[in-house]
């Protein structure tokens, strides 16, 4: 059992344990705290100067100038000359907007009022008294790729949609993507991501034109729009082909396909195919509209030609019937000429005999193959040299496409057929070879 002596010593240890800890929580109370350290606060981001300075225990005053004209609203001037200081006890916020597109130079002067910064007098780096400055760097807007669905029935004209790319996109920023027609939001989606974002919206309605458009929700001059129209579905074409009369004496027959039904938006090859001929004829690239078209070929060389309309992005081709093109030379004698539908055969009855002849052959020699579109020449690029035309945008461009030589597939026909003739004589040779084998082993 522990003794009265030891049981009063703890008593009084507890005690004083607890007095000098009474004594240290009132000495700490009593301490003054020390003033947190003042910070300029200044940051730049490609649309914004912040500038929030802090910690400021006395007065303090600033100035902003950015691109070289002041942005403080000269509540008090430092002095005479005129240039504006706004005053500040503690803190300042100040944020100051521009164009995000652009480079900016920005500088910031921060006077602290406090007696180890000099008082009033500005003097940067003495205390708080500093100066910050610098050049922002742009920020490019978002960039927008859109693509439309390629409608090839009419049954799934309301079965389209968009696909989008959105890229130049900034870090901790949000934003809005709407497709609107008429006005109207017809879906959208927000996302907070980078730096891209991929998007497919389905069920629009193809021959619709629609605008996407893209929010930056922290900056609108960042954000973008593009208008784009779902091209109508893939449908029918009507063609009506034939060779026209001749206008002269020279040269020979033209063709001309007369066009209707074409899609607005859709893409169109207008061919010419020439059976067993090596001349290069044209293929005339077009956009469809809401009105009809007439292409005309001329300077073709005399024989048998069709035409062959072929919606780009869909399997829907339309060929008219057998086209004859004859020469409208009168040689030394009289001429009949004439033309007709697609399917009969247009020519002139020359007569002039050997006379005739010659000058048809010089005349044919000297074609000059052309082609216009509405009446309108069309430029016509060789797709094998390399050259291209340069036609006004969205106007019809023609290209050379040599036609198919029958002569190198009748060689490898040839070919194909001599070496399946070697190889059946190969085949008898082994079988008899082993009749006879087989005959002579069984002879006693």
């Amino acid at each position: 059992m522990m003794s009265m002596s030891r049981f009063a010593g703890a008593l009084v240890t507890v005690a004083l344990a607890g007095a000098l800890a009474l004594a240290g929580a009132s000495a700490a109370s009593a301490a003054p705290v020390a003033a947190s350290a003042a910070t300029p606060g200044v940051s730049a981001t490609c649309s914004t100067l912040t500038v929030k300075p802090q910690g400021f225990a006395d007065k303090g005053e600033l100035r902003v100038v950015v691109d070289g004209e002041v942005q403080t609203d000269g509540s008090a001037q430092k002095d005479a000359s005129g240039d504006d200081w706004s005053v500040f006890t503690g803190s300042y916020a100040g944020v100051y907007a521009f164009d995000p597109r652009v480079a900016h130079r920005y500088s910031i002067q921060i006077n602290s009022f406090a007696a180890d910064s000099a008082g009033r007098t500005f003097s940067s780096g003495t205390g708080s008294d500093s100066t910050w400055s610098g050049t922002t760097t742009p920020c490019d807007p978002v960039s927008l790729r859109v693509a439309a669905t390629n409608c090839i029935s009419p049954g799934s004209a309301a079965k389209q949609g968009l696909d989008l790319t959105i890229g130049e996109l900034r870090r901790s920023t949000t934003y809005l993507v709407e497709v609107m027609t008429d006005g109207a939001v017809v879906t959208h989606f927000q996302f907070r991501t980078q730096p891209e974002v991929t998007k497919h919206f389905s069920g629009l309605v193809a021959g619709t034109d629609y605008l996407v458009r893209v929010t930056d929700q922290s900056d609108d001059e960042l954000s973008t729009s593009q208008h784009i129209t779902i091209p109508g579905c893939a449908s029918a074409i009507d063609l009506d082909a034939s060779v026209a009369l001749c206008t002269s004496g020279t040269g020979t027959t033209p063709i001309t396909a007369d066009l209707g039904d074409l899609v607005v938006g859709r893409g169109y090859q207008v061919a010419l195919t020439s059976d067993g001929s090596s001349q290069q004829l044209p293929v005339v690239s077009m956009r469809g509209d809401d009105r009809s078209h007439s292409v005309r070929f001329a300077g073709l060389a005399p024989g048998s030609y069709r035409v062959a309309v072929s919606d780009d992005a869909a399997p829907r081709t339309t060929r008219s019937g057998s086209l004859t093109v004859t020469s409208c030379s009168t040689g030394m004698g009289d001429s009949a000429t004439g033309g007709v539908s697609a399917g009969g055969v247009a020519g002139a009855d020359t007569r002039g005999g050997a006379g005739g002849s010659a000058s048809t052959a010089t005349q044919l020699k000297t074609l000059a193959l052309t082609v216009t579109a509405d009446g309108a020449p069309v430029d016509i690029a060789d797709s094998a040299s390399g050259s291209a035309a340069q036609p006004k945008v969205g106007a019809p461009t023609a290209t050379l496409a040599r036609t198919a030589d029958a002569g190198p597939l009748v060689i490898a026909g040839i070919a194909i057929l001599a070496a399946l003739l070697l190889l059946a004589a190969i085949v008898i040779w082994i079988v008899r070879r082993r009749r006879n084998g087989g005959a002579e082993a069984a002879t006693p």
